[in-house]
């Protein structure tokens, strides 16, 4: 165990003569994440059993939290050497890249520390730190296996040791082992089928944040990207090379601050917020596990939960997942105009609409389907284009208010609302939406 003991260091504007930079409020949030971690390594080196499993765990969570606070600050010194000098575009996607591995880093953990949260048992981190042992000792028989064709009987000994350990520690675990979220296999198995299983142990990171978004925060669930798609898939994609990336420089990525292809200095600034922000969430649940007080930035942090009444992040994730549009409205899906038929929710309370298209389609064959609340957005309610047909019957003459006037009401409306959208309508929408954000127009 690394020994932390000792003063804490202050903040740069305090060690320096001088006011508080411009970027202070970054500062403190990079601060907050490596001291906060600091003071409670401190706090569980004195007071916590270091052979544990738990505190073998926490101790690994803690010293990660802290160098990520350490590397926010490091970029903010980057930055901050910058000046009005503005790098090049490679220098500055360089950057962006190194913010979403840590980005992923902090997702990964914060996925972790909830999940823990609902498995805090000794018979839970130790079947935990078994499928970790089991996993290390059968990733080297596999690799000289693949690599040079041999199966040395040491490590096939070691992985067949590792494997009945784990079957003992979920014969403990009883019927508990079907909540082990981080398990990949949540039912018995013999001993010969758990070794075989052995890097294959864990689940995936799909499971663990469906898992671990019914347990979080309104908070926590938008940092995570409600999604795995949404936020952690793609920063995987910018932490692996393929050249792939050069198609998706014009995808936005408003989740770290970056996009367009171009990233700009303050976008990496924002960078920073954003993980570090996942930074203090990840402080905060892994107080928690702790139950320890910490030192003064733990306790800030502390009071500042308690004297926050109501999660400030639950209306913006009820925009986010819930969806706003009426059932019998129209909306925008994607760039084409659609009806919305029905509106269901899962579990979650991810909301999905059933959308049929009026004019252009996806694909030929397509002509309605479900799609997600966050790609579905109010353009008129149905009344609104109700009344627009009533006016322009009035005005058309009288052929072609007949002929409108013999369709069935249903049909009537839809055709309306094609004629007009492909007319005209459709460039002024689309036009007012690439101006900026899609709202309801009227």
């Amino acid at each position: 165990m690394i020994s932390l003991d000792g003063r804490a260091p202050s903040p740069l504007w305090v060690r320096v003569q001088g006011p508080k930079p411009k970027d202070w409020q970054e500062r403190l949030l990079a601060y907050s994440c490596s001291e906060g971690a600091r003071e409670q390594l401190v706090a569980l080196e004195r007071a916590a059993d270091p052979s544990s499993d738990r505190t073998r765990y926490l101790i690994g969570a803690l010293e990660a939290l802290r160098k990520l606070g350490l590397t926010l600050e490091r970029w903010l010194d980057g930055l901050d050497a910058l000046g009005e000098d503005e790098p090049d575009v490679l220098w500055r996607r360089a950057l962006a890249d190194e913010q979403s591995s840590r980005q992923r880093l902090a997702w990964e953990l914060l996925v972790e520390v909830i999940g823990f949260r609902t498995t805090d048992t000794p018979e839970h981190w130790s079947h935990h730190a078994a499928l970790l042992r089991l996993n290390r000792h059968a990733s080297p028989l596999a690799d000289v296996d693949t690599f040079f064709s041999c199966r040395p009987a040491t490590l096939e000994a070691e992985r067949r040791e590792s494997a009945e350990h784990v079957i003992d520690c979920e014969e403990a675990l009883g019927e508990n082992l079907a909540g082990c979220w981080y398990a990949k296999r949540r039912t018995p198995v013999t001993v010969d089928k758990a070794e075989r299983a052995g890097l294959g142990a864990f689940s995936s990171q799909r499971s663990r944040l469906q898992y671990a978004l019914s347990h979080a925060t309104p908070t926590e669930r938008v940092a995570l990207g409600v999604s795995y798609q949404r936020l952690y898939s793609r920063l995987s994609r910018r932490v692996h090379f393929s050249i792939a990336d050069h198609d998706d420089q014009d995808e936005p990525d408003a989740a770290s601050g970056h996009g367009d292809g171009e990233v700009s200095v303050d976008g990496l600034r924002w960078g920073t917020v954003v993980v570090g922000r996942l930074g203090g969430l990840c402080l905060a649940r892994l107080q928690q596990l702790t139950g320890l007080d910490g030192g003064a930035v733990c306790r800030l942090h502390r009071d500042a939960r308690d004297n926050q009444p109501d999660d400030p992040h639950q209306d913006m994730l009820a925009a986010i997942i819930a969806g706003s549009v009426r059932v019998g409205d129209f909306a925008m899906v994607g760039e084409r105009l659609a009806e919305v038929r029905d509106r269901q929710v899962n579990e979650l309370g991810y909301a999905r609409y059933l959308v049929s298209y009026i004019s252009e389609r996806p694909r030929p064959e397509i002509g309605e389907e479900w799609r997600p609340a966050t790609e579905v957005h109010t353009l008129w309610a149905r009344e609104k284009i109700e009344g627009w047909l009533r006016d322009s019957l009035s005005q058309l003459d009288e052929n072609q208010r007949q002929a409108l006037l013999k369709l069935d009401p249903e049909e009537r409306l839809l055709t309306y609302l094609r004629l007009i959208w492909e007319l005209d309508l459709r460039g002024q929408v689309l036009g007012m939406m690439r101006q900026g954000p899609a709202v309801a127009y009227s």
